[in-house]
């Protein structure tokens, strides 16, 4: 059995228990130290211990079985003095004598060190390169003698010496302390551990003391790196945490919606969301756990959310003004803003993500006033709630009702963003009339205009000026005719544009006068060089490089009679013409395909009907070419269309389809400048000019005329569609106000005059009756010689339009008679 067990471990490495062996080696520690305690100064017994570690123990071949396991379990140790410092080369050299060539240790070894496993020989005080990271524990290099006795070497953790002088520091390591190598206790690690037929190979670092100062800082960025490495695994703000059940966003938690779908939220109530993509409801499960920190306040109207960067109100940005500064808003301009408490420029950066705004499908999904929303558990009226009355119903309220359950169901509706034309421009800042510029006055240091509606515009880098607006290029009613950037150097000032402050022709004022001696003609001089054009309507296009005409429009290609293609690029201004006063903005709505169309082309051609008003637009459901008017092509602006009924009076019940309409005029934007917004039916023959006439008394009020005292009419005497005359300040009262009348008029039979009418004596607007504006054959008929109508109606096709417009050119005298009794007590019971 002795000799069984001496072959057996002749054939396998030594098998070390770690514990054993580190107690084996403090005990050999502890020896050491007390024969140096009892021993001469200057003897060492560092030499004896490495002789003794050199000798190679083999074990007995005739040595009962116990002893020989007892051999077994205790392999002999080549240990190093823990008190001394033997040279790197020297250690590595003793290890490497115990390998004998060609052996199987020895061809581990040298595939180790080509593996990199192993640390390469190396120059005495040097590192050896890429070393492999140890954790400090005893190594052990297995090696096997001449004749196959296989040993242990172990490699003690180097002591760290104390400080000494720096003659010693150089005397023992010849350099500097801080370039001091020590030989590292190697780790055994599952790496070492090999099968029966393989060998384990040391492992040894070198360390400097640079090293082991910086040891502390190592640990805490590995820490800060282990919690930034776990942050980016988890999910940012909008993204799907289904898979990760984290989120990156302190005090945030993961909330499932469905199986396919979760996201971070601070807080979930089950059921659909009203600003969710879609109405699918909310399990709020929760994913995980809630990330670390404290939630973020959203910031409110006003409030600084430069911290929490996300707003509470539906389509609210979070923009900053400067670092440190931030606050919630629809849009943002860089720069001044006029309206805040100083002159310091906005840089507009965002912050965060616009808070979504409520989502369309709410007001189809969602339950409606007066219906159950137990089940739907949402609402359709921003600002109300589901509240349950009592088990088996629920209904949406702004406050729940004495007696009621009062348990909610599903999220209370948020208020929508407004729109564009909903947001107030807001007060003008006092610090506006000190710091900033006057109307027509040099802005180019200030950047900023006091008068409303206007900007400081630049011409050339020496030369800036407020004005309401610019058109880069020539300024036919400037001066000087050098041309201009038109560079915005700021913000434009709240509020309506003054008259005065009104583009020159808005003004009525005429081009200078070196727009005749400078400018091209119609047709017959080449406008190339200059630019522009002296007659009223045209402007200057291009057909190649060398020649260009002044005309109403241009269409790229070839023209019939002339040779070569058009290239149709505009070279300077539309010569406009002064507007009159007071001023008119008149539309039109035509359907894209019957005689209306051809209609207003020979009006448009001709320069006469709503195309003898300042401005002027012609709406429908198509968009298509008109023709050239008196201020360039003519192309139809659309509208949403809407079903026409019949109304109660047995007319068009189009209340809503010009309630589309008139959405597009807000939209257009044109109204804003013209003291009166006409619309005239396209088969009504209109005289812009004496239309002034009439108005001209009204102007500025906020009212609308009454047109019509047809007798016994059940509403009374009113404004009929065909000449529907509204001021300037009535019509941005409805634009503002609209919903008002929508929500509280019966206008469903309605027909669209009629609407307006009552919808703007609704909203505070005067009526102004004018009896005398209007000849209509379905009010107290047409007569096309009445000396003071300005409007005819119907002419239907063109040779009767043309025909009655010509007439108005030779009216007969006016005949002055009194009204009969009977009319006056008519009139008079209707006068409101």
């Amino acid at each position: 059995e002795a000799q069984e067990d001496e072959k057996k471990s002749e054939q396998q490495p030594v098998a070390v228990d770690v514990a054993d062996k580190r107690v084996k080696a403090q005990q050999a520690a502890e020896k050491q130290e007390e024969k140096k305690e009892h021993m001469p100064d200057d003897q060492s017994d560092s030499k004896e211990d490495d002789s003794k570690a050199d000798k190679t123990t083999t074990l007995p071949a005739k040595e009962e079985g116990s002893k020989a396991k007892e051999v077994e379990k205790q392999p002999v140790e080549k240990t190093i003095n823990a008190n001394t410092t033997p040279e790197p080369k020297q250690v590595a050299k003793k290890v490497d004598d115990k390998i004998e060539p060609g052996s199987v240790a020895h061809k581990s070894k040298q595939d180790d060190e080509e593996a990199g496993s192993v640390p390469r020989k190396s120059k005495q005080g040097e590192a050896p390169a890429d070393e492999p990271d140890v954790d400090g524990k005893d190594s052990e290099a297995t090696v096997t003698d001449e004749s196959g006795t296989t040993q242990v070497a172990t490699s003690p953790r180097p002591v760290e010496q104390p400080e000494t002088d720096g003659d010693d520091d150089k005397q023992q390591d010849g350099g500097d302390k801080s370039h001091k190598w020590f030989l590292s206790k190697s780790t055994e690690t599952a790496d070492d551990k090999v099968d029966a037929g393989s060998k384990a190979v040391s492992k040894s670092r070198w360390y400097t003391d640079a090293d082991a100062d910086s040891q502390g800082e190592t640990k805490e960025a590995a820490a800060a790196d282990e919690v930034k490495e776990a942050d980016s695994k988890c999910s940012p703000l909008g993204a799907s945490c289904n898979a990760t059940k984290c989120c990156r966003d302190p005090g945030f938690q993961c909330y499932a919606k469905d199986s396919g779908w979760a996201e971070c939220r601070a807080s979930c109530i089950p059921g659909p969301d009203p600003r969710g993509i879609d109405g699918g409801p909310w399990s709020c499960e929760k994913l995980g756990k809630r990330a670390e920190g404290d939630l973020p306040e959203c910031g409110k109207a006003g409030q600084n959310c430069a911290t929490s960067k996300c707003c509470a109100a539906s389509g609210r940005q979070c923009y900053e003004k400067v670092p440190g500064f931030a606050t919630c808003k629809i849009k943002c301009t860089p720069g001044m803003d006029m309206t805040d408490v100083d002159s310091t420029p906005w840089t507009c950066k965002q912050l965060g993500s616009r808070t979504p705004d409520l989502a369309k499908w709410v007001y189809q999904k969602c339950a409606a006033p007066g219906m159950s929303c137990q089940k739907k558990a949402c609402c359709t009226n921003p600002g109300e709630q589901c509240f349950t009355k009592d088990p088996y119903y629920a209904e949406c309220k702004e406050e729940c009702p004495e007696g009621w359950d009062c348990k909610t169901i599903g999220q209370r509706t948020p208020f929508p963003a407004p729109k564009p034309w909903e947001i107030p421009e807001g007060k003008v800042a006092s610090w506006v009339a000190d710091e900033c510029s006057g109307s027509g006055e040099a802005c180019l240091s200030s950047g900023c205009c006091s008068s409303a509606g206007e900007r400081c515009f630049a011409k050339n880098e020496t030369w800036a000026v407020c004005r309401a607006s610019c058109t880069a290029g020539l300024d036919l009613y400037d001066a000087d005719p050098s041309p201009w950037s038109c560079e915005a150097l700021g913000p434009r000032t709240p509020g309506a544009v003054d008259a005065t402050a009104l583009e020159p022709w808005k003004r009525g004022a005429n081009v200078s006068d070196w727009v005749a001696e400078t400018c091209g003609k119609t047709f017959s001089t080449n406008c190339a060089a200059s630019g522009c054009c002296r007659d009223v309507g045209k402007q200057c296009f291009e057909k190649n490089e060398f020649w260009a005409t002044c005309r109403a429009s241009c269409l790229p290609g070839p023209e019939p009679g002339d040779e070569g293609n058009w290239t149709c690029k505009a070279l300077g201004p539309r010569t406009l013409r002064p507007w009159g006063k007071p001023s008119l903005y008149c539309l039109a709505v035509v359907q894209p395909f019957n005689y209306e169309p051809g209609l207003v082309k020979a009006q448009a051609e001709k320069g006469v009907g709503i195309f003898g008003c300042d401005q002027y637009s012609v709406f429908s459901t198509k968009k298509f070419y008109i023709a050239d008017g008196p201020l360039g092509p003519v192309n139809t602006h659309t509208f949403v269309p809407a079903a026409v009924t019949q109304s109660k009076d047995n007319t068009a019940g189009n209340a809503e389809l010009f309630m589309h309409v008139w959405d597009s005029v807000r939209n257009l934007g044109l109204f804003q400048d013209a003291d009166w917004t006409i619309k005239v039916d396209p088969d009504a023959v209109l005289l812009a000019d004496r239309l002034r006439w009439h108005l001209k008394p009204h102007t500025g009020k906020k009212g609308y005329i009454v047109n019509c005292a047809k007798p016994y009419m059940p509403e009374g005497p009113m404004m009929f569609g065909a000449l529907e005359a509204i001021t300037g300040p009535a019509i941005q009262t409805y634009f503002e106000r609209a919903g008002e009348c929508v929500g509280g008029l019966p206008w469903q039979q309605w027909g669209e005059d009629l609407f307006m009418g009552k919808c703007l004596e609704k909203l505070g607007a005067a009526r102004l009756n004018d009896f005398h504006i209007y000849s209509d054959g379905v009010c107290r008929g047409v007569d096309c010689g009445d000396p003071d109508a300005a409007a005819f109606h119907p002419k239907k096709d063109i040779a009767s339009w043309m025909a009655c417009w010509n007439q108005t050119h030779y009216p007969h005298p006016r005949v002055t008679t009194q009204a009969p009794q009977w009319f006056k007590d008519y009139m008079k019971s209707y006068a409101r």
